[in-house]
């Protein structure tokens, strides 16, 4: 298919997201778009039956909903960013067959004024002078004319190139980035640790601690989905503060952060994971709109060190099974993998 054909198609799918959005009241935000979009193309028949079972149960697509969808059928903005990508692929092949355009006309006009030397060289009297002065004057013109359009074709062309670099750059965030707590999200933590497992990582280099909040249904029941999703930033932001550039924080799903360290020794990642867990408890919580008080929100930890060729999948439930040892424990404590004890 041609770029031209790709790109009406896409701007067909594109069309039919935004009615999706507009006739549910759907909000306009990157994930939805990208869920509606891929609904409008209509090739995941799985994706698709969700979609309508939600709207059909709650007349709209809840942000909950969104999230999980999103992260489960690992849509991650692909769609718009392959969109943007033909686009740039376009304008390419459009500029260079602008620039072969005007390589046609400069091999013409190199062509008209060695014509006109000639003629220069042959010049016998005041009429001749006249003549080729006309006719020097005339292709000198045309040479300015073809340099100013190129110039305003490039122009034109660079500042499409700047507004879809900056749209690709803003689509490429959007996609690794969770969009309640600004974090990295669930996809970008796993092709980070496949990266670094890939690499040859070795035993004990990396740390993974998973960070659970304690009690969290209790705060979606009692104060309802909005209070929950402002405890959840608090927590994200508090944690980031916490961890100082030691490592990087990802939100995993739900209330659930994972944090990855590279090259801290073991007694460093302990008072990491007292620090963090600590950095939660300093203050109550209050929901500004009601001025309800949520109260202190605690957090469990649980610590795994990589074991020389571990599976990715292995290296996350001993980190995961730690958790759980740590909410088992009596939850606002750490627990390491390989000692199953909380601080």
């Amino acid at each position: 298919m041609r770029s031209k054909d790709v790109h009406e198609v896409a701007t067909q799918h594109s069309l039919g997201a935004h009615k999706v959005m507009r006739t549910y009241g759907i909000a306009p935000n990157p994930i939805n778009y990208t869920l509606c979009y891929l609904y409008a193309v209509g090739e995941d028949r799985s994706l698709i039956k969700e979609i309508d079972q939600n709207l059909e149960e709650q007349g709209t697509l809840l942000p909950e909903v969104a999230e999980r969808l999103f992260q489960q059928y690992a849509l991650k903005l692909a769609a718009p960013v392959h969109d943007l990508q033909n686009s740039l692929e376009e304008l390419a092949e459009k500029l260079l067959a602008d620039v072969g355009h005007v390589a046609k006309e400069t091999r013409g006009h190199q062509t008209a004024m060695q014509s006109v030397e000639g003629k220069i060289q042959a010049i016998r009297s005041a009429d001749d002078v006249t003549l080729v002065t006309a006719q020097l004057s005339e292709h000198l013109q045309e040479v300015v004319s073809s340099g100013e359009r190129f110039g305003a074709e490039l122009a034109n062309a660079q500042s499409e190139i700047n507004q879809l670099k900056s749209e690709l750059d803003a689509a490429r965030h959007d996609s690794e980035h969770d969009s309640l707590t600004k974090l990295y999200n669930r996809g970008t933590f796993d092709r980070a640790m496949s990266d670094l497992i890939k690499s040859g990582c070795q035993a004990n280099s990396l740390a993974l601690l998973m960070v659970d909040i304690d009690h969290f249904k209790r705060v979606n029941d009692k104060f309802g989905h909005v209070a929950g999703d402002k405890v959840i930033q608090w927590v994200a932001k508090n944690l980031k503060t916490a961890l100082d550039g030691l490592g990087e924080i990802y939100r995993y799903g739900g209330e659930e952060f994972v944090i990855l360290c590279k090259n801290l020794t073991r007694e460093q990642v302990d008072e990491l994971a007292v620090a963090l867990r600590a950095s939660s408890v300093r203050q109550q919580i209050r929901i500004r709109t009601t001025n309800e008080l949520v109260g202190k929100v605690t957090v469990s930890i649980g610590v795994a060190f990589y074991n020389e060729k571990e599976t990715q999948e292995a290296f996350v439930k001993r980190a995961d099974d730690a958790l759980y040892a740590a909410k088992e424990a009596g939850r606002n404590c750490v627990v390491f993998a390989d000692q199953k004890s909380n601080k």
